[in-house]
């Protein structure tokens, strides 16, 4: 899914393969259809993201994003070939 583009060497840092893995996934997300949700201007300690913790079907749904997304990036971490 996210494959080294040419122009990329093919020995990075971990810093450079971190901001190039969060770079392409954030590209991937935003040409998603799928819905994402916002970054809340408010702390969560202080009701930030309340509307969607505040029911159990929002906790639901914030816990199968996350868990989604890094599974995602959990498999994009892995070396080829190993599972």
């Amino acid at each position: 899914m996210f494959g080294r583009p040419s122009h990329v060497p093919a020995v990075l840092t971990s810093a450079q393969a971190a901001r190039l893995l969060h770079s392409r996934w954030l590209t991937e997300a935003l040409a998603s259809p799928r819905p994402l949700p916002s970054v809340p201007v408010v702390p969560v300690d202080e009701g930030g993201f309340s509307l969607v913790t505040g029911t159990p079907l929002g906790r639901a749904w914030v816990e199968a994003w996350w868990t989604r997304i890094l599974d995602q990036v959990h498999a994009n971490l892995e070396p080829a070939g190993s599972s």
